[in-house]
């Protein structure tokens, strides 16, 4: 059997998603670049809407089919599912050698259809090259959405919103000289969350590739609600709320014996260094007192000469007084 090296998780068997407690939560693969239609993707048998262009007014280019307009076409039946989206970054990584090293170059590209210009000099290192690129994308993040940062001998396009990122019309330059490839762009992904199960199926059988999803169970088994989606005005939505505050109250335990536990560390590392501090100002008390006794002895020793001198220049001016007294007489 060969080894499947293809960096795709359902080679594994595995589906993308995490679970913790009775929270639970899925992450899509990079969202493909079709819009979603009703009933592509199903949560807890509720059929998603169709991902609008209204839905996305940051993306240059294909707002209906960015995380940003999948995520709001989830959000909007969020009430009857359960289950809410956030929308993660898109990134686009540069490729490891840039060619452009080594070579003048003076040109620009585009990204989202800002201009960026660029510029470096043939005896400019791969270190060099990377900050001046680094430089000039982050110079005009406030127009394109886009900003990058170094990564590895590289670097990253990245657009924190996750509005889809386009890099095109290389100008003066060719894409392999930053490391991309002629029109090259990368869609952000999309985050479920929920205090209770995830079931995701499709109507249509276009789930993987107009959502990114796959079809699967995820995180617990048990029905929970968050709290901020508490609603008392029924039987069964006060039940929930109860269930709820239980799932809560159980997760702020766990949260205090952690707090505890940190705390316990912190109170240990206060009480080392109360003693050495304690230490060190006995040391230096020591030191201070060994001090005094060295300028007391030394201000006795000065004094006991004052007074030898003063004697000494007391007898020298009674030598003079006596021989004036043997002639006066």
């Amino acid at each position: 059997m060969a080894l499947d090296t293809n960096a795709n998780i359902a080679n594994a068997g595995l589906q993308v998603g995490n679970f913790s407690g009775i929270n639970s939560g899925a992450i899509s693969e990079t969202q493909p670049s079709n819009p979603l239609a009703t009933g592509d993707l199903v949560i807890n048998g509720v059929p998603v809407g169709p991902s609008l262009s209204s839905f996305d007014t940051a993306s240059s280019v294909g707002n209906n089919y960015s995380a940003i307009s999948k995520a709001a076409a989830i959000n909007e039946v969020a009430d009857r599912t359960g289950v809410t989206a956030e929308v993660n970054a898109a990134i686009l990584n540069a490729d490891a050698a840039i060619a452009g090293v080594g070579s003048a170059v003076t040109g620009s590209f585009q990204l989202n259809g800002v201009q960026v210009n660029l510029s470096w000099a043939a005896a400019d290192s791969n270190a060099d090259v990377q900050g001046s690129i680094v430089a000039a994308v982050n110079n005009k993040s406030g127009q394109s959405g886009i900003r990058a940062e170094a990564f590895g001998n590289s670097y990253r396009l990245i657009a924190d919103d996750g509005r889809n990122l386009v890099a095109s019309t290389f100008t003066g330059l060719a894409a392999a000289d930053i490391g991309l490839t002629t029109t090259q762009a990368a869609n952000g992904s999309v985050t479920l969350l929920s205090a209770g199960k995830i079931e995701l199926s499709t109507l249509t059988g276009a789930i993987s590739t107009n959502s990114g999803f796959e079809v699967g169970s995820f995180g617990s088994a048990e029905d929970g609600q968050l709290i901020q989606d508490i609603d008392i005005s029924t039987v069964d939505g006060a039940i929930a709320a109860l269930n709820a505050v239980d799932n809560a109250l159980d997760q702020i335990n766990f949260t205090r014996a952690d707090l505890g536990a940190i705390q316990n560390r912190f109170e240990s590392t206060i009480d080392s260094q109360s003693i050495t501090s304690e230490n060190l100002t006995a040391a230096n008390s020591r030191i201070r007192d060994a001090d005094f006794a060295a300028e007391t002895a030394e201000l006795s020793r000065a004094q006991v000469l004052q007074s030898a001198g003063l004697s000494v220049l007391s007898q020298a001016n009674a030598q003079p007084q006596q021989v004036l007294q043997l002639l006066q007489g």
